[in-house]
């Protein structure tokens, strides 16, 4: 059996964050069942990690599919005192009580589009509520726009020792053509203010392909990031999803489409050589980082499968095996924390097989899946159960296996996120559930 001709000719730009792939609606109260949360944690109380999500936004940026919103304070107000529900709704369940973690990630949206005091505030409160590890990780992304020195000296202060800040390009050109809402000058600063006030791993987003983007200028994005001494690069691949204003002025001829797949393949082995020779190690299909600055929360869940409890709209998490998404819907999102419920709108209860499979559709995000945690998980061996498919991908020049690991090879690198949705299941196929939960969580029937 070889590997279908069509497998090459796209890059998946989304990557696989749920699995199992969720496909339908859920009542709120059988997805409390299925967690089981009044039992004890007996079998995967470390390392986990807590994602808090905040939807809001001072602008939204063109391109973004995210699920956001324009910032109102009286908005922001009500939705805090909902996620203070939702952080208390789980904090008071037994198999919570009992986990350990190791990492609190605050996304969006823009985080740090809410004040010093409402961000340090969400941090302090999840400490008290929740059961952490000494060394946590504490993590936040943030705009230059709005990340000014006194309040990322605040959130050092209050525990917050990683930072990603959306910078996407330092080219003045690119950035009027993304409207990006930051100035060059202001992504500078940011990066300086993050050192300066004691955070240790400072991560960019940069983008490539944008639509009349040079090699030089890309290059010259990359140098700037390591000269400025940033810690972690994340490499996004330009997408322009329906619906957004940018797709609309591609339509409208107003501005270049993006490249083809020969020129996002240029581009992506450019930037992987260039920040190889700089000393930065490639750990994910998406993400370079220099020695020990890795991103904990993403190894935790994505690789080892640990528990992850997403709070807010629209966020996800696994707990106990059971993969959910909590509606984007700010309204249906209140009724259900006020009502003493997680805000769950899609749910799935992860079979032995399905576990299996999870863990290589995320751990191949993040280049290979380690012989012995796949024993340890399940006291198997993974090619007892994946070995077919491992010979089509090894055939292909996608995979290589050694006696410690199953591993993307570098072609398999630039094809990543099209391996991971290679091993999902046939039953979890559904093309359109991920842009579903990448908008604004609503049904499928009202997409």
């Amino acid at each position: 059996m070889k590997l279908d001709k069509k497998f090459f000719e796209h890059r998946e730009s989304i990557c696989v964050s749920h699995y199992p792939c969720l496909t339908h609606t859920v009542d709120v109260s059988d997805a409390v069942k299925d967690m089981n949360l009044e039992k004890h944690n007996k079998k995967n109380a470390k390392n986990a990690s807590l994602y808090i999500h905040i939807p809001f936004c001072d602008k939204i940026c063109k391109f973004c599919p995210f699920n956001k919103f324009v910032k109102e304070e009286e908005k922001v107000r009500a939705y805090l005192k909902n996620m203070y529900c939702e952080i208390d709704i789980y904090a008071e369940k037994t198999y919570i009580q009992d986990t350990e973690f190791q990492s609190i990630a605050l996304g969006g949206g823009t985080p740090t589009c809410l004040s010093k005091e409402e961000l340090c505030d969400i941090i302090n409160y999840c400490k008290r509520k929740f059961n952490m590890n000494r060394e946590v990780e504490v993590s936040i992304e943030g705009n230059p726009e709005n990340s000014d020195f006194e309040k990322l000296s605040a959130l050092a202060q209050c525990g917050v020792n990683r930072i990603s800040f959306g910078i996407q390009t330092f080219n003045e050109e690119l950035s009027d053509r993304l409207a990006l809402q930051h100035t060059i000058q202001e992504g500078i600063f940011s990066i300086e203010n993050a050192h300066k006030v004691g955070i240790d791993n400072v991560g960019i987003d940069l983008m490539y392909n944008i639509p009349g983007q040079t090699n030089e200028q890309f290059k010259d994005d990359i140098l700037t990031a390591y000269k400025l001494g940033v810690e972690h690069i994340t490499l996004f691949s330009m997408n322009v999803p329906p619906k957004t204003k940018m797709h609309q002025e591609i339509m409208q001829g107003k501005i270049g489409s993006i490249g083809d797949l020969n020129r996002e393949i240029e581009l992506y082995v450019m930037a992987e050589e260039l920040l190889l020779s700089l000393g930065y190690e490639q750990y994910s299909v998406y993400d370079f980082a220099l020695p020990n600055k890795r991103n904990l929360h993403a190894i935790n869940y994505f690789l080892e499968q640990r528990e992850l409890i997403g709070i807010g709209a629209a966020a996800f998490g696994y707990i106990n095996g059971y993969m959910y998404v909590n509606s984007g819907q700010l309204s249906e999102y209140e009724d259900k924390v006020q009502n003493g419920f997680p805000s769950i709108l899609y749910g799935e209860k992860a079979c032995l097989e399905d576990q299996m499979y999870g863990l290589l559709v995320k751990g191949f995000r993040m280049l290979e899946v380690p012989k012995a945690l796949f024993r340890r998980i399940f006291s198997k061996e993974v090619e007892e159960v994946f070995q077919d498919k491992f010979n089509v991908l090894i055939e292909a020049g996608l995979l290589c296996v050694n006696d410690y690991s199953v591993s993307l090879t570098r072609k398999g690198r630039i094809y990543g996120n099209n391996i991971c949705q290679y091993f999902i299941q046939d039953k979890f196929k559904n093309p359109n559930i991920i842009r579903h939960m990448l908008t604004k969580g609503v049904k499928p029937e009202k997409f």
